[in-house]
């Protein structure tokens, strides 16, 4: 439950998080749902989420546009490997309905002569066959076939290890 009167009653809490972006919700969400912590989260902006929020703006054709303050591709929620975030909801029982789709895409300079739409496809390979063979070319290509090859250890290992067990203490698994 979130309290968002300004008064000047000093809060009874045990932890007090100062920010109520992502971190500061996820933290705060931690601390009171797995173990029992009054906390208090306090924010200066009006609206709570930092850079995981949206806002809405008319244009003067009267079109409304809702922009993202923030990522607006969450990889890793629908489906394993799960990221930090997807791990914190289903840590403190939050489910959420997450929507996938198959690409994404960009306007530049939106109803002038000089407008330009990109898409970008998602999908196995869609990068390395798409705008890197597009813009790097086959070079860039081999690069990064290089780099994956040289990583694939290291990204095995790490997504065996759920973020959420990262921490610091004698509890650490690293």
């Amino acid at each position: 439950e979130i309290d968002t009167t300004n008064n000047n009653e000093v809060d009874n809490v045990d932890i007090a998080i100062i920010g109520a972006g992502i971190g500061g919700l996820c933290a705060g969400a931690i601390l009171n749902s797995l173990y029992n912590k009054r906390v208090g989260i306090y924010e200066s902006h009006y609206l709570a989420g930092g850079c995981a929020h949206a806002f809405d703006r008319r244009a003067s054709n009267g079109a409304d546009f809702t922009f993202d303050s923030g990522p607006t591709i969450l990889l890793g929620c629908s489906t394993p490997p799960y990221n930090p975030l997807r791990q914190i909801l289903n840590a403190i029982g939050q489910e959420v309905k997450w929507i996938s789709y198959d690409a994404w895409g960009m306007i530049e300079n939106p109803g002038r002569d000089t407008e330009k739409r990109w898409r970008l496809e998602l999908g196995p390979d869609a990068f390395e066959q798409g705008p890197l063979l597009e813009f790097g070319g086959e070079e860039a290509q081999q690069e990064f076939r290089d780099l994956r090859r040289r990583t694939k250890g290291l990204v095995a290992g790490a997504v065996d290890i759920p973020a959420m067990a990262m921490r610091p203490g004698s509890s650490a698994l690293i």
